[in-house]
């Protein structure tokens, strides 16, 4: 696998797997409204993940179109 092919997959592995783990968050809040909290600031870091790796990924795909 090149590096485009790998930089490709993540971009849409990324927010699938994000947008997986942010409904299971918030399933665990509408059955436990008691760690409301923690998973609010679990979804945050999530969301803020995504925004992060996503930057990452296409910034290395720049790069690599750059110096090819």
């Amino acid at each position: 696998m090149t590096l485009d092919k790998i930089c490709n997959t993540l971009l849409i592995l990324i927010p699938i797997a994000g947008i997986a783990r942010i409904i299971y968050c918030a399933m665990s809040i509408a059955a436990n409204s008691d760690e409301s909290g923690k998973m609010n600031r679990r979804i945050k870091n999530i969301i803020v993940f995504i925004v992060l790796s996503e930057c990452l990924v296409s910034i290395i795909a720049i790069i690599e179109s750059y110096y090819k």
